[in-house]
């Protein structure tokens, strides 16, 4: 068995989806979806927002794909990647 490390960010809030499906170009074919959010960072007064790309299909194995203004948290493997994503 493959062990996976994983770690947590926690508490994001969805603010947009963007469908992605394009020839990069090394040539080969991009097809996912870029999910916009906003979390709550010490650094930031306010709250900060950033994106992250999940592969179409990697979207279609998560535990949870977020609707706009729902909450969730990311699972990260060892290299930084999404792993998973659940509700919060």
């Amino acid at each position: 068995m493959k062990f996976e490390e994983r770690w947590l960010c926690e508490m994001m809030e969805c603010i947009g989806i963007q469908n992605m499906n394009f020839k990069a170009q090394d040539g080969g074919q991009v097809n996912g979806s870029k999910i916009f959010f906003t979390y709550q960072d010490d650094h930031v007064e306010g709250m900060a927002c950033d994106s992250v790309f999940v592969s179409a299909a990697k979207l279609e194995k998560l535990t949870f794909a977020p609707d706009l203004g729902q909450a969730f948290n990311v699972l990260y493997n060892k290299y930084g990647k999404v792993a998973d994503i659940i509700p919060a």
